[in-house]
Parts: C-alpha cells; sequence; structure tokens
C-alpha cells in the first residue's frame, strides 16, 4: 500500500506539469499569472479537501503555523519558476525543481531524524542528484547565444536557485509536519494551507492593482474570444487551474501519507526520479518535446538511482 501511495503521487505530480504548461502558454508568465494561479490554485484546492473532509475543518496551533510555513514557499517557488521561464526552458526549471525536493529532506531525515543513509543509498542518492544538470551541460547552442545576448543567464540561474529552495522547503516541511504528534489529518492541513495561499493571493493582487494598475492585468494569449471576453478568459483559465490543481493537491496528499511511514531518505529521492521520468514521457506524447541528448542522460542517472534505492 506504501508502493500504491507512492507510486500516485509520482503520476500525480507528473500530469500537473501538463496543466501548468498550459496555463503558462495562455498567459504572459508575468508576476500576475503567477499570483493569478495561486488565487485560483487556492479556491480549487480548498473547496475540494473541504468536501472531502465533509464541511468540517480542524486546526491546531502547531498546524497553522506549519501551514503558514508551507503557503510562504508555494507561492515563492510559484513565482519564481514562472518568471525563470522567461529567460530559460521549462524542463531545466522542471529538474532544479525537483531536485530541491530530493536533496533538502534527504539532508532534513539524516542531520535531525537520525534516518541512516548507506553507502548504496548513498550511491543512489548521487546518481539522482547528479542526473539533473546534463540538461545544463548539453544546452543548444541557439539557447546559450540567446541568453548570453540578452544578459539573462545569472538571472535565470538564480530564479533555478530559488525554485531549488523553496521546493525543497516544502517538502521538509511537508515531512516535519506529518510525522509530529500535534499535526492534524492531511486534509485538515491542506485545506488550511489553500486557504492561506488564496487570501494572500487575493492581498497582493489588490495591493499591487492599488499601487499600479496595469502591473497586475492578466494577459491571455491565443484566444480572440478570450481578448474580447475577460470573464471567458478568467474561466478558462481557472478549469486549466483546476486540472493542476488536483493533480498537485492529491499528490501532496498521497506523499504526507507515505511520509509517515517510510524514510525522507527514500521516500523524496524515488518521488523526485520517478516524476522526472514519467514528466519527459509525458511531455514528449502531448505536447512533443522530445528528450534532448542531455535530457536522455538525466532519465538514465535516475532510473540507475531508483534500481539501487530498491534493490
Amino acid at each position: 500500500m506504501t508502493y500504491a501511495t507512492l507510486g500516485m503521487a509520482g503520476l500525480l505530480f507528473s500530469f500537473q506539469f501538463v496543466f501548468s504548461k498550459w496555463y503558462q502558454l495562455r498567459t504572459d508568465n508575468s508576476l500576475s499569472a503567477a499570483l493569478w494561479m495561486t488565487v485560483f490554485d487556492g479556491a480549487w484546492l480548498s473547496a475540494i479537501f473541504f468536501a472531502a473532509n465533509g464541511f468540517s475543518l480542524h486546526i491546531t496551533a502547531f498546524s497553522a503555523r506549519y501551514a503558514i510555513y508551507y503557503s510562504f514557499f508555494i507561492i515563492v517557488c510559484r513565482v519564481s519558476a514562472l518568471f525563470a521561464l522567461r529567460y530559460g526552458k521549462v524542463s531545466l526549471m522542471t529538474l532544479f525543481m525537483l531536485a530541491g525536493g530530493l536533496v533538502l529532506p534527504v539532508v532534513y531525515g539524516v542531520a535531525t531524524l537520525g534516518e541512516t543513509l548507506n553507502i548504496q543509498k548513498g550511491l543512489a542518492l548521487g546518481l539522482i542528484f547528479f542526473s539533473f544538470f546534463p540538461g545544463l551541460v548539453y544546452k543548444k547552442e541557439s539557447v546559450k547565444k540567446e541568453e548570453q545576448k540578452q544578459g539573462n543567464k545569472r538571472r535565470c540561474l538564480f530564479l533555478y536557485f530559488i525554485v531549488f529552495l523553496s521546493n525543497g522547503m516544502v517538502s521538509v516541511i511537508t515531512k516535519a509536519h506529518s510525522i509530529n504528534v500535534h499535526a492534524v489529518p492531511e486534509k485538515d492541513f491542506l485545506i488550511f494551507a489553500a486557504f492561506l495561499r488564496l487570501v494572500v493571493g487575493l492581498l497582493l493582487i489588490g495591493m499591487f492593482t492599488m499601487r499600479e494598475k496595469p502591473a497586475l492585468a492578466l494577459s491571455f494569449k491565443h484566444s480572440q474570444t478570450e481578448q474580447n471576453d475577460r470573464s471567458k478568459g478568467f474561466l478558462y483559465l481557472f478549469l486549466i487551474v483546476g486540472g493542476y490543481t488536483l493533480c498537485n493537491g492529491f499528490g501532496n496528499y498521497f506523499s504526507m501519507v507515505t511520509a509517515k511511514v517510510m524514510d525522507s531518505s527514500f521516500q523524496f529521492p524515488i518521488l523526485s526520479a520517478s516524476v522526472v521520468v514519467l514528466t519527459a514521457l509525458i511531455s514528449w506524447a502531448i505536447y512533443k518535446e522530445k528528450p534532448s541528448t542531455g535530457d536522455t542522460l538525466g532519465i538514465l542517472l535516475n532510473l540507475g538511482g531508483i534500481a539501487l534505492m530498491i534493490i
């Protein structure tokens, strides 16, 4: 049952990138797009889990504090990821995001929870970790020249680092909350965290709109109807984020369930590696994004790491 919940989490996290890219293709990858995605996601997630929880909510001071941390790093990660897409590839941003979700929880588990990391697990972790970097080395020359021409390479790497750090902290907070005796059930935690993101997103949009209205004007792409009818455009994006939320929300739920009974040094490497592989395959099938040489090498290193972890 533990491996089943871990597998479901990996599959759902992989499909969330399909909806995330769909949303990005329909917007301008701006601060507005990031904040509205936070609002839409918070509305969907709080409504879905509130209904699934029997329209009840129980929260403790401990869980409320961790929900604030959790929501903060999710917002930072989402905004940084959308801005990173201005300067770099979606695949590289995804790899750094998952690298953070892999490395930081393992460090946390070993450093603070007394979890062990033997030679075999260490080698597997090394293979999985280094699989995130071939895509940086084997880049097309045209992409390199374009980044250098725009002077965005350093900015892009900085945003990748923020994505790495913030998503890693989301995983650490998830683990720390799940194993604490004062923690509320996963559904209650996710409802409260989603409601926080909804409120914070609306407050930020309202604050920036009062200061400079054009900065938060959400732009639509690829549809004349959306340009002429903003209400339909918002509804369209709201439904896209709904698909993202279903995948992300239930993926987090299954991940939290697994975290109660599985070591971080085992759970997060396998989860991160499986998402990398599945995302590459799904993107190839749906968006015709054939993996590059670096992507293929990274996938092979991931598979080697997974094999060592499972043996």
